[in-house]
């Protein structure tokens, strides 16, 4: 469902260099990936007038990213506060007060890089759902660790809903390729292996192939929750609010904004972002089941990304 509204909106945001910039000069900034509200009223979700509170955003210093709310670095500790007491007591509750596993569950999110996993951690962290114990930020991870969660936090029978988060795949990999060439906090950079353009780094990643510092998608998700992914509720980051909206209706908490993204991914240094054939090709290949089994709708015609892309909206945050 959530899909459907994306394909909508992307034709808007990745556009050929040509038609919207003759002198051929992209300016690099990211597609937006807070869904526009302007799309949830034509869904009919909710009117203009309609004002919801904004979520707020603690952030850690623990854990290496700056302005992030949770720690991603956990390891096999990823949810060691699943055996608390009170979590466990407040889920045995919530289990007796509804029949709906949604509204009793807690959730585990893994956290998969480049995909503004870290708004979706400032909302729940030291917020409404981390507070009531329904939430666990799991951070980097794998599959074994996620299913050694998902044995902790069963309680009473009741297993944990899996979230995770993918995001349109050519978005992906500029943002991937933004981040290393800005070098702010990024653990690798494009400078380490003297890459100088766009191409040259997808080239570096199929190459590289399981050993490249900046994975796909495909394999990121296909490591802690296989293929196909094992999962209860996916987020897109193209529409991460109106996800948002949906989970809170379907849990029955109240509807709220998103916080303030973390580190945005806006580089105006970099080289240009241009999907030519070349880079089509590679990245059907390298992240091939992000069509396959997500749906995402493969593009064959060259394209920039331009000043379109702007809009007026959020973008997403990018943290590592």
């Amino acid at each position: 469902m959530a899909l459907a509204r994306s394909t909508r909106v992307l034709p808007f945001l990745l556009v050929a260099a040509s038609s919207a910039n003759p002198g051929g000069q992209p300016d690099n900034h990211l597609t937006p990936h807070h869904v526009q509200l302007k799309a949830d009223y034509e869904d009919g979700k909710h009117g203009p007038e309609e004002s919801l509170p904004q979520l707020e955003g603690h952030p850690v210093q623990n854990g290496g990213v700056v302005g992030a709310c949770s720690n991603h670095w956990r390891g096999p500790r990823a949810c060691t506060e699943c055996a608390a007491p009170w979590m466990r007591n407040a889920a045995k509750e919530r289990q007796a007060n509804y029949s709906s596993s949604w509204k009793s569950a807690i959730f585990l999110y893994p956290h998969a890089p480049k995909t503004g996993g870290s708004t979706l951690e400032c909302a729940t962290e030291h917020n409404p759902l981390g507070q009531q114990g329904r939430w666990v930020n799991m951070g980097h991870t794998n599959g074994q660790v996620v299913t050694n969660c998902i044995e902790a936090c069963t309680v009473d029978e009741q297993p944990p809903k899996v979230v995770v988060m993918i995001r349109e795949p050519y978005d992906f990999w500029a943002s991937r390729f933004l981040f290393a060439w800005n070098c702010d906090h990024a653990k690798s950079c494009t400078q380490y292996f003297n890459i100088k353009s766009f191409i040259e780094f997808l080239r570096f990643v199929r190459r590289k192939g399981v050993h490249s510092p900046w994975q796909p998608q495909s394999l990121i998700h296909r490591n802690f929750c296989g293929q196909p992914c094992k999962h209860d509720f996916a987020f897109h980051t193209e529409t991460m609010q109106d996800d948002w909206i949906t989970l809170m209706d379907k849990i029955g908490e109240p509807r709220s904004l998103l916080p303030r993204l973390v580190n945005p991914s806006t580089r105006t240094k970099a080289p240009a972002i241009e999907f030519t054939s070349e880079a089509l090709d590679i990245i059907h290949e390298i992240d091939a089941n992000m069509f396959e089994e997500w749906g995402y709708k493969k593009r064959h015609e060259s394209f920039a990304l331009t000043n379109l892309t702007r809009l007026s909206v959020v973008p997403s945050d990018d943290a590592d």
